[in-house]
């Protein structure tokens, strides 16, 4: 009889525990971006739009040394004018678990054109957004630092949630964000890392693929706990723009690690900033679920969350870089729930390996 229990990806012995951020060093930028900055307009027109560029100095940015705000202004000629335009909808990949194994890991990329810090930088006062029911951990931020720069506002038809850049062109998300159509494809997906109010300091892309889990998540009929463990999606972006904004690690949630308060999570809440704000906590501990496989699993957690926050990662520190662990899911009544596990962890290989 043939052995194929190696097929399936376990943990063969407990991992390390993740890190305090406590013992992580902050560091300066140590290089100058040369990058370009990216952003989507989509246009219908019966022939190929004209574009002009108008470009004016607005003010000098107060706490950037020498640096100023300028205000881009794009003229187009020949648009048809009333006439919607789309991002175009994703291909689907789906993700058949006994014929994916691990590929290999990869690792951070943290860019030198951006700094790194472990904790986002305090919000100015004139920006403090009030908490609407304290106690409330969650803190408004507005840093582009690495990581905080590879979190962002996902948009999709089905709302506004929140992504995590894994790889150059690779978003980790919750798959009840994607938006399913009748005829079982799908439809268009956007993402802005970084994003504070309207600005989004790193462009923004838009989805050309979708790698989903062998459970299609749909939260129009209710979710169910087979859904909750595979509420996760990785979305291939139309350009690369992780290597903007560095991406996380990954790692396979291990019970090992519950009720340790090493976690963190980021997103965009809906009642705090109407999904225009990143919120942040951190020393949460998450409880993965005695019933679920390591495979794929619910992780239940005590941390604060609202719409806007589905999608958001959960991580924590090994080696002094950032590594997910689950994606937030759902808020329950008696406790909210993140969605991960090894069959996460190969989608986002598996994704990594198909487009490098």
């Amino acid at each position: 009889m043939s052995n194929n229990k190696n097929k399936e990806v376990k943990n063969l012995e407990d991992p390390p525990n993740p890190q305090s951020i406590e013992e992580i060093q902050s560091r300066d930028k140590l290089s100058e971006p040369n990058l370009p900055i990216e952003l989507i307009v989509m246009l219908a027109g019966e022939s190929k739009p004209q574009v002009e560029v108008d470009l004016v100095k607005t003010e000098e940015i107060n706490d950037t040394k020498d640096t100023f705000q300028y205000e881009v202004k794009l003229s187009i000629q020949n648009p048809a004018l009333g006439v919607h335009a789309f991002p175009p909808p994703m291909q689907i990949e789906k993700f058949i678990p006994k014929r994916e194994l691990m590929v290999g890991q990869t690792d951070a990329y943290i860019p030198d054109h951006l700094p790194f810090r472990p904790v986002p930088c305090s919000l100015p006062k004139e920006l403090h957004v009030r908490t609407v029911f304290p106690p409330d951990d969650r803190k408004v931020f507005q840093d582009t630092a690495y990581p905080w720069s590879t979190i962002g506002r996902v948009e999709t038809p089905n709302g506004k949630g929140t992504g995590v850049m894994v790889g150059p062109r690779h978003l980790l998300t919750a798959a009840h964000m994607i938006k399913w159509k009748s005829d079982g494809t799908t439809d268009w997906l956007t993402f802005a890392p970084a994003l504070y109010d309207t600005s989004k300091p790193f462009g923004e892309s838009f989805a050309t693929k979708v790698y989903v889990p062998e459970v299609i998540v749909d939260p129009n009929d209710g979710m169910t706990d087979d859904e909750y463990k595979h509420d996760y999606v990785v979305v291939v972006l139309n350009t690369r723009i992780g290597d903007k904004t560095g991406w996380m690690n990954h790692k396979i949630y291990s019970k090992s690690w519950n009720d340790q308060p090493n976690f963190i999570h980021v997103g965009y809440p809906w009642d705090l900033a109407g999904n225009y704000r990143p919120t942040y906590q951190k020393d949460i501990a998450l409880k993965g679920s005695f019933w679920d496989s390591e495979d794929h699993i619910r992780i239940f957690h005590k941390a604060d969350t609202y719409k806007g926050q589905s999608g958001g990662p959960f991580f924590g520190y090994w080696d002094s870089k950032p590594h997910v662990v689950a994606v937030q899911s759902a808020g329950l009544s008696d406790e909210n729930v993140a969605s991960g596990g090894a069959h996460m962890v190969n989608l986002i290989q598996r994704a990594l390996v198909d487009y490098p």
